[in-house]
């Protein structure tokens, strides 16, 4: 169920974003950022993380992962479709290039992960890449304030504004991230898994009735 909703919202997602554009005009400038508009990036690595072991996926991945087709990727998400994108504005990026970018960067993700002993593949699965990788969402989180140049902030200068980034996306990672994350595993051990229920209900069903 979870992988039929993962790739329900990508195949919806070039819909929602043509929609928000025609009838919410005034947010037409917010579709690169808004949820429901680029929710498909998000299930692009969920529908991938469901399938990564299944026989299907991966036959499939055997006959799309030459080099050829992923150093075409690369050239089609650092310049063609920049091009594209410049040439044609919204008409290309809202029905086809963003979901175009987010199969690109599946295969280039998969293929970094699978391929970890070639060039590419170290630097990407080096210690600061994957360390960079854990921060991600933090730096996504924080780095409005420091990156905001128009505001002519000290805090958004080079190379302060890096130095600030950085902080505050480890202090956001390890002091709320990580304590958070310490809390669901605590829940999640005290409560039973429908396997456990499921075992349970299955065992009181089979006592004999006294």
């Amino acid at each position: 169920k979870a992988l039929k909703f993962a790739l329900a919202l990508i195949a919806l997602a070039p819909l929602m974003r043509i929609a928000t554009y025609v009838f919410w005009p005034s947010a037409r400038g917010h579709i690169p950022i808004m949820l429901h508009t680029r929710i498909d990036a998000l299930m692009f690595g969920c529908a991938t993380a469901l399938l990564y072991d299944r026989e299907r996926f991966n036959r499939f991945y055997a006959h799309v992962s030459g080099r050829a087709v992923v150093a075409a990727s690369v050239v089609f998400l650092f310049v063609l479709s920049p091009l594209l994108e410049s040439r044609f504005k919204g008409g290309y990026q809202l029905p086809v290039g963003y979901s175009l970018e987010g199969c690109c960067i599946t295969l280039m993700m998969v293929w970094l992960i699978r391929n970890a002993q070639s060039t590419a593949g170290k630097i990407f699965n080096s210690k600061v890449a994957r360390h960079i990788g854990v921060l991600s969402y933090s730096l996504y989180l924080w780095q409005q304030p420091f990156f905001d140049h128009d505001k002519q902030w000290a805090i958004s200068r080079f190379p302060l504004n890096v130095v600030l980034l950085l902080v505050a996306a480890h202090a956001s990672y390890y002091l709320v991230e990580r304590t958070f994350l310490g809390m669901r595993q605590r829940f999640e051990k005290r409560r039973p898994t429908v396997g456990e229920i499921s075992r349970e209900s299955a065992a009181t069903e089979a006592m004999p009735a006294i």
